[in-house]
């Protein structure tokens, strides 16, 4: 009988630890353990600051007798406690400096950060849920590591932030502009190593990590925020992808073996016109958000080269030169038009302009299919 009720016992008081822990951890008396040392760790990091390390204090989130936290650590949980479920819990122009966010920030209601300001700060191993940071400035923090789940960065001023491409987790997370963000980021250099190959491998794997972090923006983008902003980050991920290519081969070209350096120059040549054509396509339609940009192309093409082919003597009915550029414009009557017999520059003009017409119009199609017919 013994033997069955010591199982008992050891279960019951096994529950009574798990749910006093838990009453700790959901208590403001309680502080677990501050993660990691990245102060002192991650000089490549812009809150890199080894005179911090172990010296941050615990924050009440009570900043009514002071402008804001400095040098504190802000464990998640103990946010819930200053919360009203269903209220929005609001914090205007508080000032964030050199603190560290770990934890779950998830007080099952809205958090609003409007007007604050992160000077220093390491988002990192902390997770945020439904908060929402408006006209912030965010200057010299990091959000690697960090997680973002159903959040909004509207009208944010970012300078010098740390990321860490696909290690920074956003997830339908709406950010108003992602461009800025992205080429705010920076990496920094080891203090005694000034050498140029450093600065150079350091850049190369930024523009990878920039790259990484757009395309994760570009898939939370698919699910929530405007049209605009959307197409904004497209076109910051496929410059940014293909800006990252090249500085991977410029860095191999200077530093690798010879053999991959004659192939380094070979792809920076392919790389570099293959980042040209990129940007004409998406000036031309505006990354796939306008269709009317490449119909306006194709009625300035018609009445170009209605221009020049009015100056051929060849040509003498006034209409004719308009009707031969239309014809050959829409692509229908170029067979048409290019059986009368022509002299030879005559002839290049038409190919030319049924090229730049094959061009336009084929982008004009493709972007309005994909306007009217894609599931975003």
């Amino acid at each position: 009988m013994l033997g069955k009720l010591i199982p008992k016992k050891r279960a019951r008081a096994a529950r009574d630890t798990r749910a006093k822990t838990a009453r700790q951890e959901a208590s403001s008396d309680y502080l677990p353990e501050h993660m990691g040392h990245r102060r002192s760790d991650c000089w490549w990091d812009p809150i890199y600051n080894p005179d911090l390390e172990g010296k941050l204090q615990r924050c009440t989130w009570d900043f009514s007798d002071n402008s804001g936290p400095s040098g504190q650590f802000i464990y998640g949980p103990t946010l819930s406690e200053k919360v009203s479920p269903g209220d929005t819990f609001k914090l205007h122009k508080v000032t964030f400096k050199n603190c560290d966010f770990q934890g779950e920030f998830d007080p099952r209601t809205l958090v609003m950060f409007d007007e604050c300001t992160f000077i220093g700060c390491d988002f990192a191993y902390s997770h945020w849920k439904d908060a929402h940071f408006r006209k912030c400035v965010f200057e010299k923090c990091s959000i690697s590591l960090a997680s973002f789940d159903r959040c909004e960065f509207r009208d944010n001023t970012w300078i010098k932030i740390g990321i860490a491409g696909s290690k920074t987790d956003i997830n339908r997370t709406f950010i108003t502009n992602p461009d800025e963000l992205i080429f705010a980021s920076v990496s920094g250099t080891r203090e005694n190593d000034k050498t140029f190959e450093h600065r150079m491998y350091q850049w190369f794997r930024l523009q990878g990590t920039r790259a990484h972090l757009a395309r994760s923006i570009f898939k939370s983008h698919e699910q929530v925020g405007d049209d605009r902003t959307f197409y904004n980050t497209v076109k910051t991920h496929d410059l940014q992808e293909s800006f990252s290519r090249i500085s991977r081969s410029l860095y191999e070209l200077f530093y690798g073996e010879w053999p991959s350096r004659v192939r380094a120059l070979l792809a920076i040549f392919a790389l570099a016109l293959e980042n040209i054509i990129l940007r004409f396509f998406g000036v031309t339609n505006g990354w796939g958000a306008s269709p009317t940009r490449p119909l306006i192309f194709l009625a300035a093409i018609w009445i170009v080269f209605a221009k020049i082919y009015s100056r051929f003597p060849e040509i003498t009915d006034p209409a004719s030169p308009y009707q031969k550029s239309f014809n050959i414009t829409i692509l229908a009557g170029y067979s048409n038009e290019y059986a009368v017999s022509n002299t030879p520059c005559l002839d290049f003009m038409q190919n030319l302009n049924v090229g730049f017409a094959i061009i336009f119009y084929s982008v004009f199609v493709g972007t309005v299919i994909s306007r009217f017919s894609r599931v975003r």
